[in-house]
């Protein structure tokens, strides 16, 4: 039997996600267009902007990948109101902008609705998401994976608990406090953002069972 744990994935991950693709699609705000390269406005886009979307240009016309590759701004209709245009449902990887609405502070519903728009698609493969965090901040670009994951998951039932429930667990978080004050921060902190996604995708309506159990909140079990 196989051990999962040496187990090399990578030239397996290749085959399947990256040598089907045959069209890549870019869309960026910050990026010309097929249309501005030949046009007078390429001059309102900025070098650094140009060149990284001529590393993505050599990238799909070399021998190794010999991609078709086409450009959006953001600015059509379709992606103005979070859906996408038909054309996109056929493209093997889209490499999306997070901030199409050209701001780094904060959520971006636009971007998100694209992504939600594309999940939902059978036909659709790849999304590869272009960002460096809410105000560029280090570790802020784990926040806008958060944000992806949680807009495609449905609500957890356990966030709909009834008042009497929530007043019977707020009582045993209360007892609980008087031997360990801290306990309340500690269950918080025991679990990441990212594992509870995980564990809300994988157990849904089990999480709020109280005979529930998983790894990572053995450290509160006597």
């Amino acid at each position: 039997m196989l051990d999962n744990s040496t187990f090399d994935y990578k030239p397996h991950l290749k085959s399947a996600y990256i040598d089907p693709i045959r069209t890549v699609t870019v869309i960026d705000d910050e990026y010309p267009t097929i249309d501005d390269l030949i046009s007078s406005t390429k001059d309102s886009f900025s070098q650094d902007n140009i060149s990284r979307l001529k590393d993505i240009i050599d990238i799909s016309r070399s021998e190794e990948y010999n991609w078709l590759l086409d450009v959006y701004n953001g600015k059509e209709k379709k992606i103005q109101e979070g859906t996408v245009s038909n054309r996109l449902y056929h493209s093997d990887l889209l490499i999306l902008d997070y901030h199409l609405d050209g701001e780094d502070s904060g959520y971006c519903k636009k971007s998100i609705d694209i992504i939600k728009n594309l999940s939902e698609n059978r036909h659709f493969n790849i999304v590869a998401v272009h960002t460096k965090g809410y105000d560029g901040q280090k570790g802020s670009v784990n926040e806008v994976l958060i944000d992806i994951i949680t807009s495609l998951q449905e609500r957890p039932a356990i966030s709909i608990l009834n008042d009497k429930i929530k007043s019977r667990i707020d009582d045993a978080l209360d007892e609980w406090e008087i031997e360990d004050p801290s306990i309340r921060e500690d269950l918080i902190n025991s679990v990441s953002t990212l594992d509870l996604l995980f564990l809300i995708n994988k157990f849904g309506s089990n999480l709020s069972s109280g005979c529930f159990d998983y790894e990572v909140l053995g450290v509160f079990h006597n």
